[in-house]
């Protein structure tokens, strides 16, 4: 009978050993997208003056469906045979899982250099023309 009381014991240490791991880590992501509420959403540098823009329109759709960013409006990409920059325009009351995931699709993509060369979209696309882009 012991054995079975220091197991329940046991059970119930853990248990909340957990919860307490748990609440924590909802402190952190809470945290996380705090800060980004403070981060300032205009660029602070643009490369826009002297760039040529290659937005491709079709990915909006692709963004708001296959993406699900449904509260994006648009967005403008721009190159300037160095730097690429991409601007997405959200609506105000965008969630932010929607705002970081465009902020890492930005940079998976064109600062990673990732692509997708079995199904690709423009941007993919975009990326194999020239291996000088990546």
């Amino acid at each position: 009978m012991k054995i079975f009381r220091h197991g329940l014991l046991v059970i119930f240490i853990c248990t909340i050993c957990l919860l307490l791991i748990a609440c924590s880590n909802e402190q952190n992501h809470k945290e996380y997208y705090q800060k980004l509420e403070q981060i300032q959403t205009v660029p602070q540098t643009t490369i826009e003056s002297n760039a040529e823009e290659f937005t491709d329109v079709e990915m909006n759709q692709a963004f708001t469906v296959d993406y699900g960013w449904d509260k994006l409006i648009s967005h403008q990409a721009y190159w300037n045979g160095e730097a690429v920059q991409i601007d997405f325009h959200f609506a105000a009351n965008a969630p932010r899982w929607q705002l970081d995931a465009a902020r890492s699709y930005a940079l998976t993509k064109f600062r990673v250099g990732s692509y997708n060369n079995l199904s690709p979209y423009p941007y993919d696309t975009w990326l194999l023309e020239d291996e000088t882009k990546k």
